[in-house]
C-alpha cells in the first residue's frame, strides 16, 4: 500500500476514533474509557 494511501486511512479512522468518543461522551458522560484517553 502506498503511504499517501495509508496515511489518508489513518486520518479517516482517527476521525471516526474521535467522532465515536465524542457520541460516546455526550451519551455516557461517566465513561472514561473513551479512543481520545486510549490514545493518550
Amino acid at each position: 500500500m502506498r503511504s499517501r494511501e495509508k496515511a489518508r486511512l489513518q486520518a479517516l479512522w482517527m476521525a471516526y476514533d474521535n467522532a465515536t468518543a465524542g457520541a460516546d461522551a455526550l451519551l455516557n458522560p461517566h465513561s472514561h474509557h473513551t479512543a481520545l484517553s486510549v490514545a493518550r
